[in-house]
């Protein structure tokens, strides 16, 4: 096979924006699935799931925000936009997460016979498939942005250049943002693990909801 061929395919910077919108908007999608976001139980960090699965949501975004911003500095798929259009993007989406956030009420597991779960709420299968395209789409993504990186430095003096600073083409200049936005992926795709188990252990009772959710 034709590595180089490959590495072109992988890097088209069509293939990238489409794989980046997507996964966008698969991220808002799974939020407004979240089943986790009506829970009163406490998550990992001590917070509620109601403010847990809030707070990595908007850090997720961010990250998202960081990825747009770097690729749109080296492959920007249009030319007579203004120069941070994107901003207004996100802004819209920190704030449609927001009301998403504020439209949450708390469902406890007493409220079974008043509290059914959300009409639109996909049943727990959907819900783990949408996770399994992020989690892929996020590999891809981080792929994309090692290959796009420069070579490394031709030389390497510390343990900290060796497995931080020289990775991904390098603490460089004309590289940064890459070298950022990749190590960024790597907590992106963490995330991605903990929503897959979230949603691979989800029973109404561990997260005092209604048995009703159980579907």
């Amino acid at each position: 096979m034709d590595t180089t061929a490959l590495t072109r395919f992988i890097i088209n910077p069509q293939l990238r924006w489409m794989i980046y919108f997507t996964i966008l908007f698969l991220t808002i999608l799974a939020y407004i699935q979240e089943p986790l976001r009506f829970s009163t139980a406490k998550g990992i960090t001590g917070l509620t799931y109601i403010w847990e699965t809030y707070l990595f949501g908007m850090i997720n975004l961010i990250n998202y925000f960081i990825s747009f911003f770097a690729l749109w500095l080296t492959i920007p798929f249009v030319f007579n936009f203004p120069k941070y259009w994107f901003v207004a993007l996100f802004l819209f989406l920190f704030a449609v997460y927001t009301e998403i956030f504020v439209s949450s009420k708390e469902i406890v597991e007493q409220d079974t016979e008043f509290n059914p779960p959300p009409w639109y709420m996909y049943p727990k299968k959907q819900r783990l498939i949408i996770h399994y395209f992020i989690l892929v789409f996020d590999m891809i993504i981080f792929l994309q942005f090692f290959l796009s990186s420069n070579d490394l430095p031709p030389m390497v003096l510390t343990v900290l250049d060796k497995y931080i600073l020289g990775r991904f083409g390098g603490w460089v200049k004309g590289n940064k943002l890459n070298f950022l936005v990749s190590w960024l992926g790597l907590i992106g795709l963490l995330y991605d693990i903990y929503n897959i188990r979230n949603q691979t252990r989800f029973n109404s009772c561990r997260y005092n909801l209604p048995k009703s959710w159980d579907f």
